[in-house]
């Protein structure tokens, strides 16, 4: 059997290494039986076959959509030569900007994008590819079934060999020009791209019964990243704020003078509140302000720019950072300045953190106030208003001994309350 393999768009005969025939079969009681034929240079392939099987044997072309789809041949049809293919060649790979797809991309796995942003999905062909071939892109609703459902946009039939697309997307589809305001507020939560690949002759979009190479993929266009955090607490200082008062956190507020906080609990819970996922570099900044218009009196701190992709933390503790003005940096700086130094330096002061993001959909940042809370119920410095270890940690060797932070990785304050008059001593033991 032979035939010749031709382009359905040039009509030239198609030279392609990856284009191949297969003749198989599926003889009952046996093992199927596959050939793969190679092509040769001017498009032509022929396989002699010598089998008791009669039949059914199937011919068909990979490497793209065919006309016709497949032959059928018997062995008692004897020699035939006219098994020929028109084949659209499916040669292109998709970038959404210039990036492959993720392989596990899918309805549950979308890719996230920013709707304010242009994003360019670019179709990349080999050389050889002309004029002849098109492409158009359409987005429909979709959900976690994958299905896709209700329209929302179509490009225009698109040759890309020209460098066609938009001033923001050369040689791309530009998904900002093609969704326009009329979706940017009515997005559903998944989006169905499905990508179509014809010859440009079959018209735009292409006529029924055409061959078509179709890819599809699944996108999410987000109007924004969340990015926010709140302020991590022990149990007094949780009680003392807003609801709820059992949680270990208290809300940010961007109202002067804002929250009271412990000075050796105080800390950033940034994970739980923000999009993990999509935020792609952060870092925060700690000031002493102004009470009266928040106006910056010194930077105390600027912690070093994350951009490793990892989990955002939900504990980032301020008692083992160097803080303080210039020159003057400790570890535990709001701990030795509330009633543990010297100078009790944040009584009557206003202090600021704000944390700034480079996301998904650009910079963002929020921020609040915050005080250090000086005395507790009893009159005493608060400088340890924090939960007591529990019971069944092996830290806890006295009821009366506190140690801060509890894990430590070096540094560790420690603390004796309501104990007994009398001499005390303690051992580390490792």
């Amino acid at each position: 059997m032979s035939g010749v393999v031709t382009n359905a768009c040039s009509d030239q005969p198609v030279a392609d290494a990856n284009v191949k025939v297969r003749v198989s079969a599926n003889p009952p009681g046996s093992v199927p039986l596959t050939y793969v034929v190679p092509l040769y240079p001017d498009g032509s392939w022929n396989l002699s076959l010598s089998t008791d099987y009669e039949g059914p044997w199937y011919v068909t072309v990979s490497g793209g959509a065919s006309q016709p789809a497949s032959y059928t041949w018997y062995t008692s049809q004897g020699n035939v030569s006219n098994l020929n293919f028109d084949l659209l060649v499916e040669r292109f790979d998709v970038l959404v900007n210039g990036q492959a797809l993720p392989f596990n991309n899918g309805p549950g796995n979308p890719l996230e994008l920013c709707v304010k942003e242009h994003n360019c999905i670019r179709v990349v062909a080999p050389e050889d590819v002309t004029l002849v071939d098109c492409y158009q892109l359409s987005l429909y609703g979709s959900d976690l079934s994958g299905i896709k459902k209700k329209f929302i946009a179509r490009s225009k039939c698109v040759n890309f060999y020209d460098e066609g697309g938009s001033l923001s997307c050369p040689g791309s589809f530009d998904l900002y020009s093609l969704i326009g305001p009329k979706w940017a507020n009515a997005l559903p939560d998944v989006i169905y791209v499905e990508l179509k690949h014809f010859c440009c002759r079959e018209g735009c979009p292409p006529s029924e019964g055409a061959l078509v190479n179709e890819q599809h993929f699944y996108i999410r266009l987000l109007d924004e990243v969340e990015v926010d955090f709140q302020f991590t607490a022990g149990t007094y200082i949780d009680q003392i704020n807003a609801p709820p008062h059992d949680d270990g956190l208290v809300p940010r507020s961007e109202q002067l003078p804002g929250p009271e906080l412990g000075a050796a609990t105080i800390g950033l819970n940034i994970g739980e509140f923000s999009d993990d996922d999509n935020v792609l570099e952060w870092y925060y900044t700690v000031e002493e302000v102004n009470c009266n218009d928040g106006a910056t009196v010194v930077t105390l701190y600027t912690s070093p720019i994350d951009d490793d992709g990892g989990p955002l933390p939900v504990n980032e503790t301020f008692i083992d950072k160097y803080m303080g003005p210039p020159g003057q940096e400790t570890q535990a700086y709001f701990v030795f300045g509330t009633g543990l130094g010297p100078v009790n330096y944040t009584l009557n002061k206003c202090y600021k953190v704000t944390l700034h993001t480079f996301t998904l959909c650009g910079s963002a940042e929020v921020y609040s106030y915050f005080r250090i809370k000086q005395f507790d119920e009893s009159g005493n410095f608060c400088t340890w208003c924090a939960e007591l270890p529990q019971e069944d940690e092996a830290m806890e060797v006295s009821p009366h001994l506190v140690l801060q932070p509890n894990p430590a990785s070096d540094q560790v304050l420690i603390r004796l309350q309501d104990a007994p008059t009398g001499p005390w001593g303690w051992t580390l033991m490792g």
